[in-house]
């Protein structure tokens, strides 16, 4: 004793829970899909933290050692002041120069030592 327009509805209703269904799997799929992103984002952001706490740490270390070059660059011209700076370099290449033939030296080294023996 079924009325056509009981039918109906008796269709609809299993459409809408066939459909609910769907959609409620959908949420879950989507809410597991947030939980991995999530994840993954804090997971970055741990790398992040660490990686700014190199560079710092490296940062540190560069400044320190320009520090150093540049006290070490003072002490070297304060020594080369006490030892008659640059001048006297100068000097000794230029007796070196003189002699050396540029043909068998170009470069500034001092000539070899001859081995008698």
């Amino acid at each position: 004793m079924f009325l056509p327009g009981r039918r109906s509805t008796i269709a609809e209703l299993h459409l809408l829970q066939k459909e609910n269904d769907g959609l409620r799997t959908e949420i879950v799929k989507l809410r597991h899909e947030l939980t991995n992103k999530q994840g993954y984002a804090e997971r970055l952001e741990v790398l992040l933290r660490e990686r700014l706490e190199r560079i710092d740490d490296l940062n540190g270390k560069l400044e320190q050692a320009r520090e150093q070059n540049k006290r070490l660059k003072a002490e070297a011209e304060h020594q080369a002041a006490m030892a008659g700076g640059p001048s006297m370099l100068r000097a000794w290449l230029t007796k070196l120069r003189a002699l050396t033939p540029q043909s068998q030296r170009s470069d500034c080294s001092p000539p070899a030592r001859r081995v008698t023996g």
